[in-house]
């Protein structure tokens, strides 16, 4: 990114070993930055390059601050911005648009000083023909990004202006010193991200050392066939509901995000409103695949749905094909994907025809912007029936996701108006079941068993999970349980995870975390013995279906 022009007139060393040096500290600072610092984003990373090299440079020419004209110092006040400017544009730019446009724009700059300098105008014709090229290549699925075009040229300008510039003060007086000098003031301008990277410039790309994945990470992981389907789910999934928007440090999502996929989780599931705010999962989701999971793409499953409200007006909530269609163009871009494993309607809407909803999830799949289609909140009745359409037009329903637990035990039941249970349903029709709230909004761990609510706890900060829902009849049935739990030698969590996925219709279950520590605990539940029938039996009394329900 950092480069360094040669310049006319050396001093006190040669242009060549200027540009060798500077390189040399360019590479290494960057290496030990990195390494120190591993969170870093690579605008702070590009602050410690630019005052390592500053400082070596400055050593090795040992330019004189005094005797200079107004003009001078106005030259390498100009170059030194310039530098800064276009990293900080560049690095901007990646956040929105691919690396090579970024590219490409940005060395658009260079390339038009060139063309003008060495034989005038016509020379920019080819040049602007590669970039046209390049822009329709790789233009992403919905188009590019305005904004992130805008911000690669102003990168080009800002180089255009860098490489000018640059030969002005390298031929001046002061020589290399003075392009030393510039590169200081460059790194003075990018301090400020060497202290704590920007949120809003942070970029969609890798530090160094780029992350590997555990070499065992489906070791210990148990895989479940997805229904009739050919495609394997853990039996632990990772849902970025509430713990993946801009509300929560990135750096605890990252560290949360490698952590499952080295032990064996491999299934992310997410919606268009994810978040807060609405968006910004699928977003951060997004960056964390360019910096660490990237690489890893055909061993992830990723999902998305649309059906509650995502944008104001008529076509940003319900089932209709419009909303599915483009909410699904705008997860894409948010994600900076091709397409996802798996597109879900995320409720039934009665007021738009199932054939309708189901035939935008067929698109989805025939158009390649998704491989599979699910449901989610679907009762029985409408399941079979949205199997059915699908199955008409070609495309199998895969998945089924409905909310299950020890105190939500709805997919067991036959509903008034239905004649089988969600479970007897997906059983029969071979279809998955991937179950989210697994933990009932964190009833079922060990948060409230001292019948007090903790500050920042989702019963004192959720519209889901209210202070009166910790009553004495749900202590005394979650204590039961957690003394069966500690029995087994497993927490609450433990048990509740273990309960569930006792049925082997139930292909996954959906766990959140906000730590490291959390996740670590959940996926800790797959290690223990099957229930017996006697423990089964023993849950039963205390697993009590609309347990502090509001």
């Amino acid at each position: 990114m950092l480069s360094f022009p040669v310049a006319a007139r050396p001093r006190a060393l040669t242009a060549a070993a200027f540009v060798l040096v500077g390189s040399a500290s360019v590479q290494i600072s960057a290496a030990l930055a990195s390494s120190a610092f591993g969170s870093l984003g690579t605008l702070a990373v590009s602050g410690y390059r630019m005052t390592a090299a500053a400082l070596v440079l400055l050593l090795l020419t040992r330019p004189a601050l005094r005797g200079r004209s107004r003009s001078a110092w106005a030259g390498i006040a100009l170059y030194g911005a310039a530098m800064a400017a276009m990293n900080v544009l560049f690095y901007a730019a990646l956040d929105r648009v691919p690396l090579g446009v970024a590219v490409t724009l940005e060395f658009c700059g260079p390339l038009a000083v060139a063309a003008v300098a060495s034989a005038g105008r016509a020379r920019l014709l080819p040049f602007i023909a590669l970039v046209g090229v390049v822009l329709v290549v790789g233009t992403p699925t919905g188009g590019l990004d305005p904004v992130g075009v805008a911000l690669g040229l102003g990168a080009a300008a800002a180089f255009g202006g860098y490489t000018v510039l640059a030969g002005r003060v390298g031929s001046g007086a002061g020589g290399l010193g003075d392009l030393a000098l510039s590169v200081a003031v460059g790194a003075l301008l990018l301090s400020p991200f060497q202290v704590a990277q920007a949120p809003a410039l942070e970029p969609g790309m890798p530090t160094i050392p780029v992350y590997r994945a555990a070499d065992d990470r489906y070791d210990a992981m148990p895989y479940r066939r997805t229904g009739r389907s050919g495609l394997d789910l853990p039996a632990l999934s990772l849902g970025l509901w509430h713990n993946f928007g801009d509300v929560n440090p990135l750096d605890t999502q990252r560290a949360v995000l490698r952590r499952a996929f080295d032990l064996g989780i491999t299934h992310f599931d997410l919606a268009n409103n994810y978040g807060p705010p609405y968006g910004s999962a699928e977003e951060n989701f997004g960056r964390h695949l360019v910096q660490d999971l990237g690489p890893y793409r055909d061993e992830l499953v990723i999902s998305s749905k649309a059906g509650y409200d995502m944008w104001p007006g008529p076509y940003g909530d319900g089932g209709s094909r419009k909303y599915l269609l483009s909410s699904l163009d705008q997860s894409l871009r948010r994600l900076g994907l091709d397409y996802v494993d798996v597109f879900y309607s995320h409720r039934p809407d009665p007021s738009v025809p199932l054939e309708e909803t189901m035939g935008a999830l067929h698109t989805a799949v025939t158009s390649g912007r998704a491989l599979y289609a699910g449901i989610s909140n679907y009762s029985p009745s409408a399941t079979r029936e949205a199997a059915r359409i699908l199955a008409d037009l070609g495309t199998p329903l895969l998945i089924h996701q409905p909310s299950y637990s020890m105190f939500n035990r709805h997919v067991e039941q036959v509903a008034e108006g239905e004649t089988e249970s969600l479970l007897d349903a997906v059983g029969d029709l071979g279809v998955g079941m991937i179950v989210f709230s697994p933990l009932a909004q964190g009833l079922l761990t060990g948060r409230y068993l001292s019948g007090d609510v903790p500050a920042g706890s989702r019963a004192a900060t959720s519209r889901f999970l209210s202070a009166e829902q910790i009553s004495e009849t749900y202590l005394a049935r979650a204590r039961a349980l957690n003394d069966i739990a500690a029995a087994r030698g497993q927490s609450l969590a433990q048990l509740a995870l273990t309960w569930v996925l006792r049925d082997q219709r139930v292909t996954s279950a959906l766990i959140g975390a906000s730590s490291v520590a959390q996740l670590e605990d959940n996926v800790a539940a797959l290690r223990a013995e099957p229930l017996t029938a006697e423990e089964i039996a023993a849950i039963e009394p205390h697993a009590v279906d609309g347990t502090a329900r509001r």
